[in-house]
């Protein structure tokens, strides 16, 4: 390989989320953190001396979105995905979670329902409360650790409850399903019919694993798309979350003015110096960087899943499509939630995400990050081995 993902990058005291707050969530310091969606490993090279050219010059005054910017999004997108987003179409966002709360504040008024596919990605819940929206949830069906979404739910409650949006989570965090042609087909005629719109978190676009394929929303369904809002980002991609650099692409003139409108009242449209530059870099220059890292991800997975068969074979791995977050099945341990975080954080000495944090059909469940070098993933894993069984 051309890029050395097993070199371990120290990041304790560096101001990171996800290495210096451990004492804060988890109660102590010393466990590996496999916890938030943030990779251990350097953005790719291209990026990193796009930065430093521009923090060389000096001037750090108001900066702007350039045409270029919105050229490499086009070009990524056109060729790693085969979807052609125009440029008036695609809108700034800090991230997909203010897009979200951007999206809701613009398309929906407080007591509009909207729908959620649990276990799920947790801000979806928090910023639909939040807003004095109501919640409503079309849980997956779970079997044998594969997830499916529950069409014959899901169509008593567009008929019952009537939602103004769903929101969906493709790949799906924290499941890592990928979901098929078929499955987004039908989805997108069920949305039609009810008069549905599809708020698509496609942020894991970038992260599927073969022989899986992501189709962007907006190739499922071509009359659906004046219903369609799809929030994209380099963040996940490569490792650009500090970047706080979104973007929400809208097809549709009047959603894309009333978004607009939300942003100017929030005064939130202006560009960050550094984020637009990193990811324009990113997506100009990062392909090969990804296509390495996808198969060191992978790899990853599968020496995760063939320990776990070997030491830990009452853990269950759900198969992972897409995303580099596994959901790790606890239940065998027989354990309460609170206990189970306890014997993971004391005695394993790890942190990972509660599945419990993932709302309906997340109990007994954890999510865990294999975006890391694979020894730091050997020894976390080595912990949980010599932990075992829990008590």
């Amino acid at each position: 390989m051309t890029y050395s993902f097993d070199e371990i990058i120290p990041r304790r005291y560096t101001a990171s989320s996800k290495w210096d707050t451990l004492q804060k969530r988890f109660g102590r310091d010393d466990i590996l953190p496999l916890w938030v969606a943030d990779m251990d490993f350097l953005s790719p090279p291209e990026v990193q001396q796009a930065l430093m050219e521009r923090v060389k010059h000096g001037v750090y005054g108001y900066a702007i979105r350039p045409d270029s910017l919105y050229e490499s999004i086009q070009n990524w997108f056109a060729k790693r995905h085969q979807v052609h987003y125009q440029q008036d179409w695609i809108l700034p966002s800090r991230g997909v979670v203010h897009g979200l709360a951007m999206g809701i504040r613009a398309w929906t008024e407080p007591g509009d329902g909207i729908v959620i596919q649990p276990p799920v990605y947790y801000p979806f819940q928090f910023v639909i409360e939040r807003q004095g929206r109501k919640l409503l949830e079309n849980p997956l069906i779970e079997h044998q650790g594969k997830y499916t979404m529950d069409f014959d739910h899901l169509r008593s409650l567009f008929s019952k409850e009537r939602p103004k949006w769903l929101i969906l989570c493709n790949p799906h965090n924290p499941v890592g399903r990928v979901w098929s042609k078929d499955e987004l087909l039908t989805l997108a005629k069920l949305c039609d019919e009810y008069d549905v719109h599809v708020l698509a978190d496609e942020i894991h676009c970038d992260f599927v694993y073969k022989p899986h394929q992501h189709l962007p929303m907006l190739n499922v369904y071509e009359p659906f798309i004046h219903r369609l809002a799809i929030c994209i980002a380099p963040s996940k991609t490569f490792n650009l979350a500090g970047m706080y650099t979104a973007f929400i692409v809208i097809p549709d003139e009047n959603l894309r003015q009333r978004y607009s409108i939300v942003l100017e009242e929030a005064f939130v449209q202006d560009a960050d110096i550094f984020g637009p530059i990193a990811c324009e870099a990113a997506y100009r220059y990062g392909a090969s960087w990804l296509d390495e890292l996808l198969i060191y991800l992978q790899e990853n997975y599968r020496f995760m899943e063939g320990f776990f068969q070997r030491e830990l074979p009452s853990l269950k791995i759900s198969p992972l499509e897409g995303t580099y977050l596994t959901w790790v099945d606890f239940r065998e341990t027989h354990l309460s939630d609170d206990e189970l975080q306890k014997w993971l954080v004391d005695q394993a000495r790890v942190g990972l995400n509660a599945g419990s944090m993932f709302g309906t059909g997340g109990a007994g469940f954890q999510r865990m990050n294999i975006g890391t070098p694979r020894p730091l993933l050997a020894e976390a894993l080595v912990q949980l081995k010599e932990a075992w069984p829990p008590v």
